[in-house]
């Protein structure tokens, strides 16, 4: 088994602009997409051919955006402030779980500050496939599909940076505020070789959250009695 949680989230500023400090709290809303090497998406084969027409191709990318959306991970989170310290309980709170230890762990996850409902996972896909830049992004996902020797953990990858970029771009128009962003990628071999791994206070990519992570697997019972557990 193996395991990846999310330890805590410290959040510097909620992104809310009021002069009266009692006033200042906003509704966070944390959107986590995790990929493995094993991560399998439906109907891909279709898109290695290149035979497609463009209302076929975009009807497959669609369903795989769909199952990626499904598996997004965390709710709405209201009344945060500055300074904000998010726990997740005394264990944290399971992003990935899986029956074998992955030989890779890609995981992007965005924090935006916002005034209005979350959406569903049908809204957001129907938001996403109705951008302007969907065209753009369904072409040249195919071409990647076409070149990449691993399609299925690449296009998990490739459709969680799209999501992720399409939803801070979404509410970014909407005057919302984007309060943390993570892009990581890790390998067994390198990062987590005894199929453990903990992180405290990293710094997002803007700067404004810092995160603790942990990764805990074994691949038997025996394996699990001779190591204590991730706290």
């Amino acid at each position: 088994m193996f395991y990846f949680r999310l330890d805590r989230l410290f959040i510097r500023s909620n992104g809310v602009r009021k002069a009266i400090k009692r006033r200042d709290k906003a509704t966070v809303y944390i959107y986590s997409f995790v990929s493995t090497n094993e991560s399998q998406l439906p109907d891909l084969d279709g898109l290695t051919s290149g035979r497609l027409k463009k209302e076929e191709r975009k009807a497959i990318i669609e369903k795989a955006i769909a199952s990626v959306v499904s598996g997004r991970k965390l709710t709405p989170i209201e009344n945060v402030r500055d300074e904000h310290e998010l726990t997740f309980g005394d264990t944290g709170i399971v992003l990935h779980q899986s029956k074998e230890i992955p030989r890779e762990l890609h995981w992007q996850l965005a924090v935006i500050g916002s005034k209005q409902r979350v959406r569903s996972n049908a809204q957001l896909v129907h938001d996403v496939i109705n951008d302007d830049s969907f065209d753009g992004f369904t072409k040249d996902f195919a071409k990647t599909m076409r070149k990449t020797v691993t399609p299925q953990a690449t296009a998990f990858i490739e459709i969680g940076k799209y999501l992720t970029n399409f939803i801070l771009k979404f509410y970014t128009r909407k005057n919302d505020d984007q309060l943390g962003l993570i892009y990581q990628s890790w390998n067994r071999k390198e990062h987590y070789p005894h199929a453990k791994r903990l992180k405290d206070g990293v710094p997002d990519l803007t700067k404004n959250m810092v995160y603790d992570y942990s990764m805990f697997g074994y691949e038997n019972v025996a394996e699990l009695a001779e190591e204590p557990a991730v706290a």
